[in-house]
This record gives structure tokens, sequence and C-alpha cells, in this order.
């Protein structure tokens, strides 16, 4: 297997949901990130109508039941997002989420903590999380198994 590629497993949803910042029934989804190059931070900004207003399940039931659904991907408004949810809720999407880890050597290297961040997949996890899905699937990218050290196996076995 060659250092880019993906992997794809089935990991399970309530593990995500209890990850800071990947529930949006309980945190604010970030609206974007923008990454500092002279810090070597990112920067994750929120859009106002998200500002500590997470999303209520009410919300997504009520866009079901008006059968307000969006098909497309992404979204700028709150409602654009609901309606994506819940679509993908009624019709779900044969597309994985996907996982982004960047091990301890790598964040060291940096200069951020060790982390799982998501890359694609925020409206397809919110929807799973409403399901209560038991388990979600998901590509699991940017390592290099070449390239890992035995604290980096260490993490992401444990993580």
């Amino acid at each position: 297997m060659k250092s880019t590629d993906r992997v794809l497993v089935s990991v399970p949803t309530r593990t995500l949901a209890e990850y800071p910042g990947y529930d949006p029934f309980k945190f604010s989804p970030p609206g974007w990130c923008t990454f500092l190059a002279d810090t070597n931070k990112e920067e994750w900004r929120t859009l106002p109508e998200w500002e500590s207003n997470p999303i209520r399940r009410e919300e997504i039931k009520d866009k079901i039941a008006a059968r307000q659904f969006r098909d497309k991907e992404g979204g700028q408004t709150r409602n654009e997002h609901l309606e994506r949810i819940a679509h993908l809720v009624v019709y779900g999407s044969p597309c994985p989420i996907t996982l982004c880890v960047v091990p301890p050597r790598r964040a060291r290297e940096v200069g951020i903590e060790p982390r799982w961040g998501m890359s694609d997949g925020f409206h397809r996890l919110a929807a799973a999380i409403y399901r209560q899905d038991e388990f979600i699937p998901c590509f699991l990218n940017g390592f290099y198994r070449d390239r890992l050290d035995e604290e980096d196996v260490a993490y992401i076995e444990q993580t």
C-alpha cells in the first residue's frame, strides 16, 4: 500500500459525536478554516448564524416534515445547511466521510497538536448522528505508513 492510499473503515458514530466540535447538535459547526502560514496554525471562523447556536433536532425534524431538502453539497445559510442534513437523513449518501490524522511526530514538525480532523462529511455525520447510526463509513487520510514511528502508531491505535 502506498503512503497516498486512503483506508476505508467503519467508525462508531458515537465516537465521532463525542469528539470536540463534531456533533452539530452540541457544538456550533465551524464555518471555514484559514491556515495562517506565518504561525503554522489554523483559524476557524464561525458563520454569524451559527455563533453559539448548535443545530436543534427539531429544526431537522421540521425540515423533513415539510419535505424541504437540499441535494447539493455545501450551503451558505443556516437554512441551506439544515435542508442538506434533512436530505441526508432521509436519503443517505453512498460517500464515506473523510478524516485526516495528524500524528504526534508530524504535529511537532508543523507546530500543532496531534489530532483527527474531518476534511469532508460534516453534513453526512450530522445525519448519521441524527439517525443514531451505529457506524459511519470513513476514509482515513493523511498519514504515511512508511514514515510512522511507534509513537505515531500508538496515537492512531488509541484514538
